[in-house]
């Protein structure tokens, strides 16, 4: 259980069996959802966070015009409500983009598991900071590139995460989700986004295979064209130690 959440630990640092069996005993709940089907009200009181099993799940706003703004996204092995551990209630409201399971834990078990386990606390805490990075970098995407290159950034992105979990990499990206979806990640209209496919197609970078998935082609040049930072390699060849004392853990997320 909990082997995608795992795999992403020990990208910093190897854990030990027992370690992995203290993640295991805090992921014995499991809630599945529908595609759309609500797991977060923003405001709303809150005494779980989740880790996501399968599919994919979005963090959002509904602006005054009635539109959806996609804040983050959240697929295999991504933790979902980490404010929880400190507030009360949700930031943001959160939903399904896909049918998917969650792994539901309770906020006072995982914030007496992170007191009582300061290197795990501090391998949480490094996965938490590298996925704030990954927000920066999709807000900087959004807001600066043009339409083209921001689709090349977020397949980059989807195929980067995508690999962390599997035992081998592929070039064959899953994406069971709407046009209508991607395009309020990205601030376009689906219209723009349908177009933009066309051309990444065109230009020999990725090619259909079936309803849902695209083989990347030229990974190099998709990386290139969205600029794009693998924070999850640059953390890995970093000189991160997790051996933190008690003492220099505290407050972190107890």
């Amino acid at each position: 259980m909990a082997g995608e959440f795992l795999k992403k630990l020990e990208i910093f640092a190897e854990l030990s069996e027992a370690e992995a069996n203290l993640y295991r005993s805090l992921t014995q709940t499991e809630r599945t959802l529908n595609e759309n089907q609500t797991l977060l009200t923003d405001g709303a009181p809150q005494s779980n966070l989740y880790v996501v099993k399968s599919g994919w799940f979005y963090s959002y706003a509904i602006l005054p015009d009635g539109s959806r703004q996609v804040h983050g996204i959240f697929t295999a092995g991504d933790v979902i409500g980490t404010e929880h551990l400190s507030w009360g209630t949700s930031m943001s409201s959160v939903a399904a983009a896909s049918d998917g399971v969650v792994y539901q834990i309770p906020v006072k078990a995982a914030r007496q598991f992170l007191m009582d386990n300061p290197r795990l606390n501090a391998i949480f805490y490094a996965l938490h900071m590298v996925h704030n990075g990954l927000l920066l970098d999709r807000i900087t995407a959004v807001s600066r590139l043009g339409a083209y290159q921001k689709l090349a950034y977020f397949l980059a992105d989807t195929l980067i995460r995508q690999n962390l979990i599997l035992e081998t990499e592929t070039d064959i990206l899953h994406l069971p989700l709407s046009q209508n979806f991607v395009a309020d990640c990205l601030g376009l209209s689906s219209v723009h986004v349908s177009r933009q496919v066309g051309k990444l197609i065109k230009n020999g970078i990725i090619e259909k295979q079936g309803r849902y998935d695209f083989r990347v082609l030229d990974r190099d040049a998709l990386l290139k064209l969205s600029d794009y930072t693998d924070r999850f390699a640059d953390i890995a060849s970093s000189n991160f130690d997790a051996n933190f004392s008690s003492d220099h853990s505290k407050g972190e997320f107890g």
